[in-house]
């Protein structure tokens, strides 16, 4: 850390190095006149008085070509230093800057006058040990600061008509003089320390200045080098010229996390001087400034959002600090797309109406209509805004585009596609230029326990729109009908199922039977939870110990083939003969798990509670894959084989099971996904 300290030090000394230097050499010349005891004692009574009829003599007095900076600098400083900041001395000065005449001037008489308000502000710190912005203090300093800022932005501005502003070696000594301020107050207005609130703001703003007057003369990595800022802070600012600020509370991990994200959305920080990481009210800033807030600190307590998706989706909750980020920056991307698009504003609107009396299951995000505070409203677009309606749908993608996709293609399925249309559109605003291509890759996200994982997306476009996406492996696509509307949602090409979205939690239920399609099954040992996700496809789990089902099987010997997929670190089972017991059930078959590695074993059940393996367990995979394990299992007689992937099981029975059917068998805590399921009279007959 002192290493670190040291090089800062050193950049930061090089960093005033040159400007210093252009300092001395345009201070430091002999002076060919300077100003009588009497004359000084004018300039102190000028500014005193506050008249602005003594605005030209005053600038007649210090703007006089044979007159060094450096003496019109102390004389403005004598005058000002003792002097409250307050609305008379602000419009003597911006007079004298700005007023009839002062062209020639403004150049020579800025960094005296900014100086010597610097002056004013050491002293106000000064005055307040331990919190520069207790009482008027405060206040004090936020107005010196924001003149400042209003100073330079009025000379841009004049720079911009064609009227003389501020040459580069004015700006740059003005920088300096900034850079000096941070340093003599480093432990307020250095990033490297830790504040809160309004001093939170006293220092954005100063940086705020530094940079503006820096901008064009003085080198971005200076300039991070005079404000002390950290790894992600300096990126961000060399890249963007954005500064970025949340007091020093949160770890560089975090930081670099909310910075990735907004710059995730294009056009986000596009005109941005600083994002700054605060829930306290917001403070006035120079005109000039354009600030983006984000209301949740990045302290180690990290809050989640829990509202996000319903809960049919399995749900990770993000931290409230990415949803902020991910709703701030898509609705400032979102905001100055529809003014600046007149046919993605059309489509926003009509997606609005199309959602319009549909409630929740109409909208992507049902906790737009939640917030609202006018809850008689007729319509949804009499409550929530075009920016809101489609950066809700940017938000919940940025968080976690698998989660919100299976979403919406659920709804889809259930005769509600306006949620897929809404995700277009959000898709859409995260995109720019995607209309004028087929294909444009982008960068969205997974919730995880430990973060957010990025995920490269494949935005699809046809004729013009955003018709779809594709990652991990799959794509999905919408169809619109001859009213623009989605008419429906395929994944793959293909039509779907509930059970082929992996993000939707199918809702279980106990019982004694179920009807998954047109197959029956029974309860077959303990308390199992069984839902259907489609007409060849169920899930079964249990939370209170082993649980089994059955359906029935054509003959004894018999072979089952199915596809599972296991969830949770206990064992699950496909078996054969599957019968009731005495105190237990009858089967045999294959247990699969997978832990540290994916392991199966054969093993039977003895009916009375007993369970006995049939050789060793052997590893079928290193992990899972995506699609689950092809699983076939065949009993003739003694004899019981298996294969799991590609991996072959044999055994033998000590003695032949009853008759029985197929079945499978999930431990307490334990999930399995079955799909396209067969079960077959056994291709010969084996001997007991």
């Amino acid at each position: 850390m002192r290493d670190e300290g040291e090089r800062r030090m050193r950049g930061r000394r090089r960093a005033f190095k040159a400007a210093a230097t252009l300092v001395l050499s345009l201070t430091a010349l002999p002076a060919r006149a300077a100003l009588t005891d009497s004359e000084k004692g004018q300039v102190r009574s000028y500014i005193e008085s506050g008249e602005l009829g003594t605005v030209a003599r005053l600038r007649a007095l210090i703007a006089r070509p044979d007159l060094s900076e450096r003496e019109a600098t102390d004389v403005l400083s004598a005058a000002l230093r003792p002097r409250v900041f307050d609305d008379e001395v602000e419009a003597y000065l911006e007079a004298l800057l700005f007023g009839p005449a002062s062209h020639a001037s403004r150049s020579t008489l800025m960094s005296s006058v900014v100086r010597a308000l610097l002056s004013r502000a050491d002293a106000v710190v000064v005055q307040q040990p331990g919190d520069p912005m207790r009482g008027d203090a405060g206040d004090e300093l936020m107005r010196i600061h924001r003149f400042v800022g209003q100073l330079l932005a009025r000379a841009r501005a004049s720079e911009a008509k064609g009227v003389a502003g501020l040459q580069p070696d004015a700006r740059r000594r003005i920088a300096q003089s900034y850079a000096e301020h941070v340093e003599r107050h480093r432990t307020w207005l250095g990033f490297g320390g830790r504040v809160q609130g309004e001093t939170l703001f006293l220092r954005a703003q100063v940086a705020l200045v530094l940079n503006s007057a820096s901008d064009g003369v003085i080198d971005r990595n200076e300039t991070a080098e005079v404000l002390g800022l950290g790894a992600t802070a300096r990126g961000l600012f060399q890249r963007k010229g954005t500064l970025f600020d949340d007091g020093g509370l949160g770890p560089e991990v975090r930081r670099q996390e909310v910075v990735s994200m907004l710059e995730n959305v294009p056009g986000s920080l596009r005109d941005i001087d600083l994002v700054v990481v605060s829930k306290v009210p917001r403070r006035a800033w120079a005109p000039s400034s354009r600030v983006m807030f984000l209301r949740t600190p990045l302290g180690p307590v990290a809050p989640r959002r829990e509202d996000l998706w319903p809960s049919a989706v399995r749900v990770a909750d993000p931290e409230l600090a990415w949803f902020e980020t991910a709703w701030v920056a898509s609705s400032s991307a979102i905001r100055r797309r529809l003014a600046e698009d007149e046919g993605y504003a059309s489509r926003v609107q009509e997606a609005l109406a199309n959602a319009d009396g549909k409630g929740e299951f109409g909208n992507i995000a049902p906790w737009l209509l939640a917030r609202s505070l006018d809850r008689d409203a007729r319509k949804l677009s009499e409550v929530v805004s075009p920016v809101d309606f489609a950066a809700a749908a940017a938000t919940l993608l940025l968080l976690d585009v698998k989660r919100t996709v299976d979403l919406a293609s659920m709804r889809s399925l259930s005769g509600r596609p306006e949620s897929f249309e809404q995700l277009l559109l959000g898709l859409e605003a995260l995109a720019p230029g995607a209309a004028s291509t087929e294909r444009k890759e982008i960068r969205l996200g997974k919730v995880t326990v430990d973060g957010i994982r990025p995920v490269t997306v494949e935005v699809v476009v046809e004729d013009g729109r955003v018709a779809g996406l594709a990652f991990d492996g799959h794509r999905y696509d919408a169809t619109f009908g001859s009213d623009g509307k989605v008419a429906e949602v395929r994944l793959d090409g293909e039509t779907y199922e509930v059970g082929d979205l992996s993000a939707i939690e199918v809702p279980t239920t106990t019982g004694d039977r179920w009807h998954v399609g047109e197959t029956e099954f029974v309860r077959l040992f303990g308390r199992p939870e069984l839902g259907a996700l489609g007409r060849r496809r169920f899930v079964l789990t249990s939370t209170a110990g082993m649980a089994a089902v059955y359906t029935q099987a054509p003959t004894a010997d018999h072979e089952v083939r199915c596809r599972i997929g296991v969830n949770g670190k206990q064992q699950v089972a496909v078996i054969g003969r599957a019968s009731t017991g005495a105190s237990g059930f009858h089967g045999a078959g294959v247990l699969v798990g997978c832990d540290d590695v994916c392991r199966a074993q054969l093993v039977w059940w003895d009916g009375r509670g007993g369970e006995q393996t049939l050789g060793s367990s052997v590893v079928v995979a290193r992990q899972q894959p995506t699609a689950g394990f092809h699983v076939s299992l065949t009993i003739e007689g003694k004899q019981v084989r298996a294969k799991v992937a590609d991996k072959e099981l044999r055994g033998r029975l000590q003695s032949a099971l009853p008759p029985g059917h197929v079945g499978w068998v999930v431990r307490s805590g334990a999930r399995i996904s079955v799909r396209d399921w067969t079960i077959e009279e056994a291709s010969s007959t084996a001997k007991p």
